[in-house]
């Protein structure tokens, strides 16, 4: 009986691994199509929490809910085309800047190489070899509008998702009745997607609240020290602060390089990295877990492998999609019996939430 059983266990996990390897295939290979919806999808729950936000202001609080939601779409467009501008205008202003941040960069690391008393001109033209030297500057510079223009389409594809998912958002309930044989057959799903509208709905609008404070807070720092492109970084903050843990690094450290090769100071550049440095860790550590709370609850090692894996399959924005990708996941598995050890294994504290029968939210502890 006992071998029976081990041979039942050993079969399921083969079938899952099996089915985990085809899933992630199908997802590498579908990229393509499934990323922008993916992403329509997310934007989806920014434009929900946009449209509540909307009919709360006076005035526009008596508009029916279809005209906030194309006005909250229309405000997200703009956002977006901004952000393709601002990513161009980068691109064209570093490229012009270029020779006079290697200046600057070789006056700085031969003022350091000269503080701890190494040949810091040799060692810079033989670090200048290796790196900016095998740059083509002017195809790097087309590559960059090249992706700009792929990464526009892509947007495009995006808005157009997000807008038809709003379209159908109204009816699905009714929809989802009919196609179940009736109400009460239609609770069930309807309470996952409850469940997951509600969870990723929280994370997404206290995360995109944190990170335009953080960006509005490092603008404000880096217009006060004079660092180029003040604005495009600030954009690029608040969209790298959604990966977790690494985006924050990627946010702070960015900025801190350019002041050092458009100053040619070390510390200015290591001041400006502090001042950038304090509102992340201040909102990375104490702010966001009490603002988030319990609402995704994912435990830090799978949060850490939801990055590779999305990463890997989709690139960064993969790793953007980590977290609601992996939310959404979990709550799928918490539905069904057999998946609801491996979802307490995802949590961080054992506790899932999931849906019964009848529609109901349950919790439960492993």
């Amino acid at each position: 009986m006992t071998q029976t059983a081990d041979s039942a266990r050993l079969r399921d996990l083969t079938y899952a691994v099996a089915l985990a390897i085809m899933v992630g295939w199908l997802l590498y290979i579908g990229r393509g199509i499934l990323m922008p919806v993916a992403m329509g999808v997310i934007s989806a729950y920014l434009l929900t929490g946009a449209s509540d936000l909307i009919g709360r202001l006076p005035l526009l609080n008596r508009t029916p809910p279809w005209l906030r939601q194309m006005l909250a779409l229309c405000f997200f467009a703009f956002a977006l085309w901004v952000l393709a501008k601002l990513i161009i205008a980068g691109a064209s202003t570093a490229a012009a800047s270029l020779p006079t941040y290697e200046k600057n960069l070789a006056a700085a690391f031969a003022a350091l190489a000269d503080r701890f008393g190494v040949d810091g001109f040799n060692d810079w033209a033989a670090l200048r070899e290796m790196t900016l030297a095998r740059v083509n500057l002017q195809q790097t510079l087309t590559s960059v509008l090249a992706s700009t223009a792929g990464f526009g389409s892509q947007l495009f594809l995006v808005i157009m998702y997000a807008a038809f998912i709003l379209l159908e958002r109204g009816g699905f309930a009714a929809k989802m009745a009919r196609v179940m044989g009736g109400t009460a057959q239609a609770q069930a799903p309807l309470g996952m997607l409850a469940e997951i509208n509600a969870q990723v709905g929280r994370y997404l609008a206290v995360k995109t609240i944190i990170n335009v404070i953080l960006a509005l807070i490092s603008w404000g720092v880096m217009i006060g020290m004079g660092v180029e492109l003040a604005s495009f970084w600030a954009v690029l903050i608040g969209v790298v602060n959604y990966i977790p843990y690494f985006g924050a690094l990627a946010a702070v450290a960015c900025p801190a390089l350019l002041h050092l090769a458009q100053t040619g100071s070390p510390e200015y550049a290591l001041l400006l990295l502090i001042l950038l440095s304090v509102p992340h860790v201040l909102f990375g550590y104490v702010f966001e877990p009490r603002m988030i709370g319990r609402s995704v609850n994912l435990s830090p090692l799978v949060v850490v492998l939801a990055l590779a894996v999305w990463g890997a399959l989709w690139g960064v924005a993969g790793a953007v999609l980590a977290i609601p990708l992996t939310s959404v996941l979990m709550i799928l598995l918490s539905v069904f019996v057999g998946g609801r050890r491996l979802a307490a294994l995802m949590t961080a504290d054992g506790r899932v939430s999931g849906v019964g029968g009848a529609g109901e939210r349950r919790r439960e502890d492993f």
